[in-house]
């Protein structure tokens, strides 16, 4: 547990505000402010994943990221075979950077690891008018705050 918090700039678990239902676990990770950039990760809970709700947690993110830090982009990466579940997003929001061939082995054969990119322009007017904020994003520095 103690990894996930060593190198976050900020940690952040979205739940559903109607009933407090836990969406996801998002975390900014690397963050370097003298070249303006930090990589991004989530976890959504099972039920969640490729859903509108993970989707608003992650622009949400974005913004808040953006409003409250000196950030020009925000990276993540995947595996490719990962990357599929991501495709209409990431075709509309976000540039591909990097491009490690044949980097992963999974289920029988390699597969190309990602690098994709999301900058603060794009976050600032394509992803925070869609936001509708009908999550509730709770941060603490205290680890164990989830399970209270």
């Amino acid at each position: 547990m103690n990894a996930i918090w060593s190198d976050a700039l900020v940690n952040h678990i979205a739940e559903r505000k109607t009933d407090g239902v836990r969406v996801a676990f998002l975390s900014a990770i690397r963050a370097d402010f003298r070249n303006g950039h930090c990589y991004f990760a989530v976890l959504a809970a099972p039920d969640f994943t490729r859903t509108v709700f993970a989707g608003e947690a992650i622009f949400l993110f974005f913004v808040q990221l953006m409003e409250n830090f000196p950030l020009r982009k925000i990276y993540f990466e995947t595996a490719e075979f990962n990357a599929a579940q991501f495709a209409p997003a990431l075709a509309r929001f976000a540039v591909e950077e990097g491009r490690l061939r044949e980097y992963e082995y999974y289920n029988g054969q390699y597969w190309d690891y990602l690098i994709f990119s999301v900058s603060r322009e794009t976050v600032e007017r394509r992803m925070a008018p869609l936001v509708r904020w009908p999550m509730h994003v709770s941060h603490s520095d205290d680890p164990n705050e989830g399970e209270k």
